[in-house]
C-alpha cells in the first residue's frame, strides 16, 4: 500500500496458492507453484482516499483469480473470478447523515465442463445513515441483485432485492447502562427469478444491560418465508473476571419452526489474558437451523483462537 499525498492511497497485492487438483479421481495431482501460469495466481489491485473538504470518502478495487486458486476467504473450485467495486461515502448536514453508494460486479467462468458455463452478477447497494447525539440511530438500506448464468446455449436471469432498517439507541438508566434495537429486512423476487425461498421477513428485536458485575442480553427474531416459519428467542450473560482480564460468558436459545417444533440450544464463550498482550478464546454453541427437507437440523459451530501482539520499539541513534 503506498500513499498518495495525505488522504489518497493505491495498493497492489499478488497471490498465490498449490492445491488438489479436483478434477482427477483419487486426487492424484497437485497444482504447481510458479507465474509461467495463471490458474494459480490472484491480482488486487485498489485505489482509495479522503477529500476534508468535501466530507467524502471513495474506494475502488478490481480483483482477478485464476481458476485454481485458493484461500481460506476464498472456495471457487476449478472456476476463475473476476471483480470490480465501488464505493462512494459522502457526510451531509454536519455528519448527521450518511450516504454510502456501492456497486459489485462479479463474473465466474467454468472453462472445465462440457458445456460453456459463466455467470456475472451486478450487486448495488445504498445506505442512509441519520445519526444525532441523545437520539436513536436510524439505518436505511436497499440492495438490488440481477444475475446472468449461461450453460452452453441456455441463459438463466436471476433477481432479487432487499430492503433493511434498524434502529439502535444507547442510553443510561441509573447506574446501568442501555441499548436497544430493532432490526426489519424485507427480500424479494422479480418475475423471473429462482430463487423463491428469497421471499421472507425478518424482524428482529434485542435488548441489552450492562452492570458492573455482568452484562445481560435478550433478543428475538422470527423469519418468516413460503416454506416455513422460524423463531429463536435468545439470551446471554457475559461476566467479567480479574479486573475484566477474562471474560466468561453463556447462552441459551429456543427454536420454534413453524410453531410445531422445539429445540433448546446453548452456547459458552471465554477469553482470556495470556502473556499480559496475548489473549485466547474459544467459543461453542449448540444450534439449529431449518433444514433442507423441513424441521431443524443441529448446526453445532465452535472455535478457538489465539491472538499474539507484536511490539517493535524503534531505536533512536543519539550524536
Amino acid at each position: 500500500k503506498k500513499m498518495l499525498g495525505k488522504h489518497w492511497w493505491i495498493s497492489g497485492e499478488v497471490a498465490q496458492s498449490m492445491a488438489p487438483n479436483y478434477r482427477t479421481n483419487p486426487l492424484k495431482e497437485q497444482t504447481q507453484l510458479g507465474f509461467s501460469g495463471q490458474a494459480n495466481n490472484a491480482y488486487a489491485l485498489g485505489f482509495g482516499g479522503y477529500s476534508p473538504r468535501l466530507q467524502t470518502r471513495f474506494e475502488a478495487g478490481y480483483r482477478k483469480s485464476g481458476q485454481n486458486f485458493q484461500s481460506f476467504s476464498n472456495w471457487q473450485m476449478n472456476t476463475a473470478l473476476t471483480n470490480w467495486s465501488m464505493k462512494w461515502d459522502q457526510s451531509l448536514w454536519q455528519k448527521r447523515i450518511r450516504l454510502q453508494l456501492a456497486i459489485r460486479t462479479s463474473q465466474w467462468e467454468n472453462s472445465f465442463l462440457p458445456q460453456a458455463y459463466n455467470t456475472s452478477s451486478i450487486i448495488r447497494s445504498g445506505l442512509l445513515v441519520f445519526q444525532q447525539r441523545k437520539l436513536p440511530v436510524v439505518t436505511i438500506g436497499y440492495i438490488p441483485v440481477s444475475q446472468l448464468a449461461r450453460l452452453g446455449e441456455s441463459v438463466v436471469e436471476t433477481r432479487y432485492q432487499m430492503v433493511s432498517g434498524n434502529i439502535w439507541h444507547s442510553y443510561r438508566l441509573g447506574s446501568a447502562g442501555l441499548s436497544s434495537s430493532v432490526s426489519f429486512l424485507r427480500s424479494f423476487d422479480g418475475r423471473d427469478s429462482l430463487l423463491q425461498y428469497q421471499n421472507s421477513q425478518n424482524l428482529q428485536v434485542s435488548q441489552s444491560l450492562y452492570f458492573k458485575l455482568f452484562s445481560s442480553s435478550l433478543s428475538v427474531s422470527f423469519i418468516q418465508n413460503p416454506l416455513y416459519r422460524y423463531d429463536v428467542w435468545d439470551h446471554r450473560i457475559q461476566v467479567p473476571l480479574f479486573s475484566h482480564k477474562t471474560v466468561i460468558g453463556f447462552g441459551t436459545k429456543i427454536y420454534h419452526y413453524n410453531l410445531q417444533e422445539e429445540k433448546l440450544g446453548l452456547s459458552l464463550n471465554g477469553a482470556f489474558s495470556v502473556f499480559k498482550t496475548d489473549q485466547l478464546s474459544f467459543f461453542f454453541e449448540k444450534a439449529y437451523l431449518p433444514g433442507m427437507v423441513g424441521g431443524l437440523t443441529p448446526a453445532d459451530m465452535g472455535h478457538v483462537q489465539f491472538t499474539k501482539a507484536l511490539h517493535f520499539n524503534k531505536s533512536v541513534k543519539k550524536n
